[in-house]
């Protein structure tokens, strides 16, 4: 009994001694802390990224025969300059007509600079004889190529205008006459560039896109001259409005970018638009008189002083319509591209990956 007693006796003083020493162990000592450090991943940004701010811009602008003289040209905003140009008949490259004398005073007035000789194939008769006959063709080739090299000029730019038709034959014809350009403008350095109405796909023009493009180094698509000097009044060539107009800038964009790299393209913007004598019904009585963009701001915008002068942006097109009377009393309608509504095309085109404009004409704005 005893020995129970003690025992038990130890046992509690053990008991104390171990609480105490606890007790102090941890009044004097800081407990060791371990921390995992967890690396979060940075959270995804929501917000989507801006193509049109990768998209390498470029200007260029077209300089007619017409503007030349004395004075100096104005192009240090332009990385290209394109010269409008030369033009060839069934014989080729006519000598005597102003484009071509006119050639040394472009070259002198643009030294240093990026440069495009523009052959103008405008001839819808003409055109078919030289698409009909090789040797025409391999002698215009064959000249216009001596000319663009003897002058410096770094390419080409092909404008052959033809009329909507649904000729296959014609359209097969173009491609070799294309093809067999582009294959000599390659031998000798020389880039190939391609003017192409901006309604080739809207009209049924007899140009295959698709393999133009492979064919050449750049299409240039003439995004203006929708509606025509000799149609109903309308603008220049609509940013929207294909339920209106039938067709617009945004789907002519769309059907180039299917048929052509988008590096590839570039948007010719006309700087002009046309004044049309029409009817109470806005039906137009003549032909419509084209105005420069220069011309419209000193007419209409800056002071007008025609009657009923009204001027109004459609928000639909970008472009501007003007209305006005004639005394005694004839109706006028007047649609033109300018500044601002080729800045919402341009956006446009940037937020669709492309980057390069040119500017039809110099001297007109």
């Amino acid at each position: 009994m005893f020995k129970k007693a003690l025992v038990v006796l130890l046992l509690g003083i053990l008991a104390v001694f171990i609480t105490k020493k606890d007790i102090i162990f941890k009044k004097t000592t800081k407990p060791v802390t371990t921390s995992t450090v967890s690396i979060s991943p940075s959270p995804k940004s929501t917000r989507s990224v801006d193509k049109s701010v990768l998209v390498k811009e470029s200007k260029s602008v077209f300089v007619p025969y017409w503007v030349l003289s004395g004075n100096d040209l104005l192009l240090d905003k332009y990385d290209r300059v394109f010269y409008f140009g030369v033009t060839a008949t069934s014989r080729g490259l006519n000598t005597g007509e102003v484009g071509y004398r006119n050639l040394p005073l472009f070259v002198t007035q643009t030294e240093g600079r990026v440069t495009y000789l523009t052959l103008r194939l405008l001839d819808d008769d003409a055109n078919v004889t030289i698409l009909k006959n090789p040797l025409i063709q391999d002698a215009i080739i064959k000249q216009t190529l001596s000319l663009a090299k003897e002058n410096g000029f770094t390419g080409l730019v092909l404008d052959l205008e033809m009329k909507p038709t649904l000729d296959d034959k014609l359209s097969s014809k173009i491609n070799g006459f294309v093809h067999k350009f582009y294959t000599e403008a390659r031998t000798q350095d020389i880039k190939l560039a391609l003017a192409i109405y901006g309604d080739t796909f809207y009209r049924k023009r007899p140009f295959d896109v698709l393999l133009l493009s492979k064919n050449s180094d750049e299409i240039l698509i003439m995004a203006y001259d929708f509606h025509k000097s000799r149609g109903e009044p309308g603008p220049n060539f609509p940013l929207s409005g294909h339920e209106t107009y039938g067709y617009d800038f945004k789907q002519m964009i769309t059907e180039f970018s299917q048929n052509a790299p988008k590096d590839h393209l570039s948007v010719i913007f006309g700087m002009f638009g046309y004044d049309w004598k029409v009817d109470e019904s806005k039906r137009p009585l003549k032909p419509a008189k084209a105005l420069s963009l220069e011309e419209i701001k000193k007419e209409f915008l800056t002071n007008c002083q025609w009657k009923n002068c009204l001027v109004n942006r459609d928000p639909t097109s970008g472009e501007t319509e003007v209305d006005y009377v004639e005394e005694p009393y004839q109706l006028h309608i007047v649609w033109f591209e300018d500044e601002e509504s080729v800045k919402a095309k341009s956006t446009y085109l940037k937020e669709q990956g492309i980057g390069s404009t040119a500017y039809w004409v110099y001297g007109y704005f």
